[in-house]
């Protein structure tokens, strides 16, 4: 268990953890949550019902979609235990938007491939991506704007534990 730059409890995979307890084990209130797959192909299902059975709360779920009322994260959701979702949409989830549209749950939306790339780079340790998607609209959200290469980009968070410098490439 460590924490990440934000101090929020976090822990990282290893080759130790084989059962779905020993994953189960780590898992605690306040943690952010990544989820796998899209709808439900490839969802976890046995990991969300262990998670809501041992009624951790105040989770930040990570995830493509929210899936639907009741189903995959949306139980979750529905009882009460998260706080936070970043998502590229909200799927089916009605429940969810209406949580989000009465405050209840805080939500980052961010496009697809931004959501995936910001993943890549916190599972590489590094604090964060530049992208020119949304320069000069209200989704940049008050971000800082950089030149690179000719462009404008804007700098976001990765889903890092921690941040940590790479040596760069010989050219």
């Amino acid at each position: 268990m460590t924490l990440d730059r934000d101090g929020r409890r976090s822990f990282s995979w290893d080759r130790q953890t084989r059962t779905l307890a020993d994953a189960l084990a780590r898992v605690q209130s306040g943690m952010r949550v990544l989820v796998g797959g899209f709808g439900e192909r490839g969802f976890p299902f046995m990991l969300v019902d262990e998670v809501q059975r041992l009624g951790v709360n105040n989770l930040t779920i990570i995830k493509s979609d929210g899936n639907e009322d009741d189903i995959g994260v949306g139980r979750l959701i529905a009882g009460g235990q998260v706080v936070r979702v970043i998502m590229s949409h909200i799927g089916l989830n009605r429940q969810l938007g209406q949580m989000i549209n009465d405050g209840k749950i805080e939500a980052e939306i961010c496009p697809q491939g931004i959501l995936a790339e910001r993943v890549r780079a916190g599972g590489a340790g590094l604090g964060g991506i530049l992208s020119d998607v949304g320069i000069d609209t209200i989704l940049s959200g008050g971000k800082k704007t950089r030149r690179c290469r000719r462009e404008n980009v804007s700098g976001g968070g990765s889903h890092s534990r921690r941040p940590r410098s790479h040596p760069r490439p010989p050219r």
